[in-house]
């Protein structure tokens, strides 16, 4: 719940614990900035967030509108429960991840935010380094021991979840860049180069676009012989339309993950469609 309420950028006000000692309910603040908080623009920034009935009946709807695909947003909130709760195990980081008063707004944040807040400094930067290394130690699939490499998952989805731990990070104010990170020494950036270069070593499908589309060999004969009805291209204009885009979207666009280049697309004086 807390780390839910991070990603959505709502204020936590106060906790209580129902039921098992996991199980925390999120108090959210819906009053207006009062007092010199009347003056703080991210204090009515939260409010604005934050309210339920800033906009009406509509307002909760309209607050966690985004314009993304939903699926997107319920992984930005799982990969960033997974990051905050690897965190909180472990024996020596879990004050970062405790929540204190938040400087932005008169409700709470966790500790980590606060002080990662402001102009990116080299101390701030090996303090998020080691949170992200702590949680990228622990990112392998279920059901596989660490040392088994068939566990470590593909490049591109690690890449996709570090991006939505740095998307909330951006969303509380901290500017510190997931690019920038690759120069820091021991950064997690070096530390993944180097298992994913094992990786690749030792798994035929790791780092080579596995989920690619693939390439049908047999088109040509199944269109001219098992079409139901069958195309008839010189009769029918719909067919003849048919038939070409399918060869200009297959022989021009994407084909098993790749492109072709925009020079032999557009350099061509003659196309020929042959059927």
């Amino acid at each position: 719940m807390v780390a839910s309420a991070a990603v959505q950028q709502r204020t936590i006000t106060s906790l209580t614990r129902s039921g098992s000692k996991s199980d925390l309910v999120s108090m959210i603040s819906s009053l207006p900035p009062d007092g010199v908080e009347e003056d703080n623009v991210a204090a009515w920034a939260t409010f604005a967030q934050t309210s339920d009935t800033i906009y009406g009946v509509d307002t909760s709807k309209i607050q966690l509108e985004t314009g993304n695909n939903k699926g997107n947003e319920s992984d930005k909130i799982r990969i960033f429960r997974q990051f905050i709760s690897t965190i909180s195990r472990h024996p020596t980081l879990h004050p970062l991840v405790e929540l204190v008063p938040d400087e932005t707004t008169s409700g709470k944040c966790f500790r980590l935010f606060t002080i990662l807040r402001g102009t990116p400094d080299l101390s701030k930067k090996r303090v998020l380094n080691a949170c992200i290394l702590v949680w990228v130690l622990s990112f392998w699939k279920k059901g596989f021991d660490r040392s088994d490499i068939a566990g470590m998952p593909q490049p591109n989805y690690t890449d996709k979840c570090i991006k939505h731990i740095f998307k909330v990070l951006h969303d509380q104010y901290i500017m510190i860049s997931h690019q920038e990170m690759k120069s820091l020494p021991g950064s997690y950036w070096h530390h993944l180069e180097k298992n994913f270069a094992t990786a690749c070593q030792t798994r035929a499908d790791f780092g080579r676009k596995p989920n690619q589309a693939a390439v049908e060999h047999e088109d040509e004969a199944k269109l001219r012989n098992k079409a139901d009805p069958p195309y008839r291209p010189l009769e029918s204009y719909d067919d003849l339309l048919t038939l070409v885009l399918y060869k200009f979207n297959r022989d021009l666009f994407n084909r098993g993950g790749d492109e072709v280049s925009a020079s032999f697309v557009f350099d061509c004086d003659f196309i020929f469609i042959i059927f």
